[in-house]
């Protein structure tokens, strides 16, 4: 049986497709009248350039997650005369030692 010639565009397309079926790769080329050996060939010369790109070619983003609120404790500071300051513990410590200073003035 013969298979025509297919251009590397279409092998890609193949192997998407693939990832996304759950077949095996023997059962896919089966079902699209693929040459298993050439499927398994044309999988392996794709997954070797991708991940041949080298550094330049990805971009990592930084991701920060909120922690949950549950995990949040508030800082508390006692100042003379019983005055108990809650705050949350991601606020700037020069904003809290600030805060301070003007509430113990203020006493």
């Amino acid at each position: 049986m013969s298979h025509p010639r297919r251009s590397r565009d279409e092998w890609r397309a193949h192997i998407a497709r693939w990832r996304g079926s759950g077949l095996s790769g023997a059962d896919y080329a089966r079902l699209h009248d693929l040459n298993a050996n050439t499927f398994a060939w044309w999988r392996s010369e794709l997954r070797e350039k991708r991940s041949a790109l080298g550094p330049g070619s990805l971009t990592l983003v930084p991701v920060t997650t909120p922690r949950a609120e549950a995990d949040r404790r508030p800082v508390e500071v006692a100042l003379p005369g019983g005055v108990v300051v809650r705050v949350p513990d991601h606020v700037d410590p020069a904003r809290v030692a600030g805060l301070v200073r003007a509430l113990v003035n203020a006493c």
